[in-house]
């Protein structure tokens, strides 16, 4: 008699990657691999699988991708997981970016059908555990046994089954490799976490948040617009919008209430996410400000001809100037949008 156990896990495991291609092939494979137990030799024959994403926000779409085999035989000695990989191609990896929107991402594996063949009978029908994948289907001839499998946990309500994927780690493991290593890449964050209830200041919080949200909404406006008209006098007004909400929030140190708002900020953003300590953190924050503020006070200049003295004056700016400008509040945001990101997930 043989068992016929095959056994999947529910969640993808964390050595997904990108496999470069082969001389012959074309595109470099998505990699997605999850556990299994087995006790005997298999080889699959046919297969309906694939890999699902799902955007890590609250409207729940999915961009379900067909994937097949890494490889066909399963080996029982020297096989602890079973892997999916679909070829990469230009218009996949569009496809993905367009979806994800700059978002974490989960992803699951659907497998609709397995069917495997052994290379002894079958005498007996085992049906997995529970929660994973099952036999349903048995077949019996005189010298080969069959199984066909289904595993899908997209029912389970839980998030167990999905294998999150942060964005710094897509970045580093799919894009960076895909677009080659001669790139410096960040990713801002568009839509912020929701404040757990229990917070302290829960009301600060959601201010600072919604800050962020609508200056991160201009600066991505002024990003299109520049990358689409190379308009480097409008790119510096536009700039000077989406750095005014966090300029305009008052930080400064004359007053108490300002004081003791930075240094709950200091506290949230870098104590709680473990970059910094009292009175570090305050230093830290403060200075962030000032970059706010001087980059708020350099595109001013733009739109007006005289000085804070009452001066005139003359300027000129090009595209050099545009793009620093861009490029430091771009750099900001990321930074203060991941801190507001990171620290709400620390209880």
């Amino acid at each position: 008699m043989v068992d016929s156990t095959f056994v999947i896990e529910e969640r993808p495991n964390e050595n997904w990657h990108i496999e470069s291609p082969n001389h012959y092939e074309k595109y470099p494979k998505l990699i997605f691999s999850t556990g299994i137990k087995i006790n005997w030799n298999w080889f699959i024959l046919d297969y309906d699988a694939k890999i699902v994403f799902e955007r890590f926000d609250e409207t729940k779409e999915t961009l379900e991708i067909p994937c097949a085999p890494y490889k066909r035989l399963i080996d029982r000695e020297s096989d602890k997981e079973i892997s999916f990989y679909v070829p990469l191609t230009t218009q996949l990896y569009n496809d993905i970016e367009t979806f994800r929107q700059g978002e974490n991402l989960r992803v699951h594996l659907l497998i609709n059908r397995l069917f495997l063949i052994s290379s002894l009978i079958i005498g007996k029908s085992h049906r997995a555990e529970k929660g994973s994948s099952t036999i349903s289907s048995f077949r019996r001839e005189t010298e080969v046994g069959y199984i066909t499998l289904k595993h899908d946990v997209s029912p389970l309500r839980d998030n167990d089954h999905r294998l999150i994927i942060m964005r710094d780690e897509w970045i580093k493991r799919v894009i960076k490799p895909y677009n080659g290593n001669d790139r410096f890449i960040v990713e801002i964050p568009c839509k912020l976490p929701e404040i757990p209830a229990l917070k302290p200041r829960n009301k600060d919080l959601k201010a600072l948040g919604k800050r962020i949200e609508q200056s991160i909404d201009l600066l991505k406006n002024a990003i299109e617009e520049y990358n689409s008209k190379r308009d480097h006098e409008k790119c510096i007004t536009k700039v000077r919008e989406a750095s005014d909400l966090l300029h305009t929030l008052g930080h400064g140190r004359t007053k108490q209430a300002d004081l003791d708002r930075t240094q709950f900020y200091g506290k949230q953003l870098i104590e709680n996410t473990g970059t910094g300590d009292n009175p570090i953190s305050q230093e830290i924050i403060e200075s962030i400000f000032k970059i706010i503020d001087g980059t708020f006070e350099i595109s001013s200049k733009v739109p007006h001809g005289v000085s804070k003295s009452k001066m005139p004056f003359n300027y000129t700016p090009d595209h050099e100037d545009a793009e620093m400008l861009l490029g430091i509040i771009s750099l900001v945001y990321y930074w203060i949008s991941v801190k507001f990101e990171k620290s709400m997930m620390v209880k």
